[in-house]
C-alpha cells in the first residue's frame, strides 16, 4: 500500500489527468501473447498475435495457483485486476473460463476493455449478460471508426450500452493520442490530428500529453511466463511505453510467481524512502 501510494502520488502530478481513470489495477493479466488488432496509435506496441493461453487442466490449475498467491498476499486489493493490457480479451475465446476463476478465488467480475465488440457478437453478448449479473463492474468499448460506432448502435440496445463507456478513437475524436509505443513512429497522422484539433477549437486541458497506462502493480504474461513490476509514466526514453519497469522476471510454476511477487515487495516496496 505505502508503495503504491507513493507511486500514484507521482501519477497524479506528472502523468495522467486523474480524473479520467477509475481504478489503478494491482494486476493485469495478459491471456495472449500479442494482439490481433494492431491499431496503427497503440502506445503499448505489442507484438502480432502469436499465442493464446489455453484452458488446458495444467494452464487452469497454474493460473488458479498465480490467482490464490495473489490473493493470499494482498487480499482485496486484487479487486482491482484487469485481464488485459497490450492484448484484446477477444483474442481469446476461453476468456469466459479464465474469468469464472478470477470470480471465484478473488470475488470479482475483471474489467474489460475490448476494440472488437462486433467480432463475435455472441462473445460480446457474453460479456453483456456477466455485466448484469455484477453491474460494479464497468465495461469499455474502443471505436476505432465511425462507421463501427454505428454499428454499435445498430447491435446493442440503449439498456445493453448503459454501463459501457464508447472510447473514441477514430481520426474525428477530439482527444489526443498518446505520443508513445507505434503511435511515436506516426508523425504525419499525429500532425494530421493536431490539425483537425485545432480546426475544431478544442480546449487546451484536453490536449495535455499523459499516458494511457493505469496498472501500478504486476503485468503478467500467461503465455510466455513474463512478470514485471509497473507503474505510470510521462512517456519518455526511459517509458517509452508509458510505464516504468522496476523489476522483471519469469515464472512457470505458482510458486516461482509467488517467490517473484515475495522478492520484489522485499526489494523495491520500502516502507520508507532510504
Amino acid at each position: 500500500r505505502t508503495w503504491r501510494a507513493r507511486r500514484l502520488s507521482r501519477v497524479r502530478s506528472d502523468a495522467l489527468r486523474v480524473s479520467n481513470v477509475g481504478i489503478f489495477p494491482l494486476f493485469a493479466f495478459e491471456l495472449t501473447q500479442g494482439c490481433s488488432v494492431q491499431c496503427w496509435f497503440c502506445a503499448l506496441d505489442p507484438e502480432k498475435l502469436k499465442g493464446r493461453f489455453v484452458y488446458s487442466p495444467d494452464n487452469r490449475q497454474l493460473w488458479r495457483d498465480v490467482l490464490g498467491h495473489a490473493w493470499d498476499l494482498f487480499g482485496v486489493g486484487c479487486q482491482s485486476l484487469i485481464c488485459y493490457h497490450g492484448t484484446d480479451p477477444t483474442d481469446n475465446p476461453e476468456y469466459f473460463r479464465f474469468q469464472e476463476d478470477v470470480v471465484e478465488i478473488i470475488g470479482v467480475l475483471p474489467q474489460v476493455t475490448t476494440a472488437q465488440p462486433l467480432r463475435d457478437v455472441s462473445w460480446t453478448q457474453t460479456l453483456l449478460a456477466w455485466q448484469r449479473r455484477y453491474p460494479d463492474t464497468h465495461h469499455r468499448f474502443s471505436i476505432l471508426s465511425l462507421g463501427t460506432l454505428r454499428r454499435v448502435h445498430e447491435t446493442f440496445s440503449p439498456e445493453e450500452l448503459l454501463d459501457i463507456s464508447l472510447v473514441m478513437q477514430h481520426k474525428e475524436a477530439l482527444g489526443r493520442r498518446v505520443e508513445c509505443g507505434r503511435a511515436a513512429a506516426r508523425s504525419d497522422r499525429l500532425e494530421a490530428e493536431a490539425r483537425y484539433r485545432e480546426s475544431m477549437r478544442v480546449p487546451e486541458d484536453m490536449l495535455r500529453q499523459t499516458t494511457c497506462e493505469c496498472t501500478c502493480g504486476y503485468l503478467v504474461n500467461m503465455v510466455t511466463g513474463r512478470i514485471q513490476l509497473i507503474s505510470p509514466a510521462t512517456p519518455s526514453e526511459r517509458a517509452p511505453h508509458g510505464y516504468e519497469v522496476h523489476a522483471e522476471g519469469t515464472f512457470r510454476t505458482g510458486d516461482e510467481f509467488r517467490a517473484f511477487l515475495d522478492q520484489t515487495v522485499a526489494q523495491c516496496m520500502p516502507e520508507h524512502l532510504a
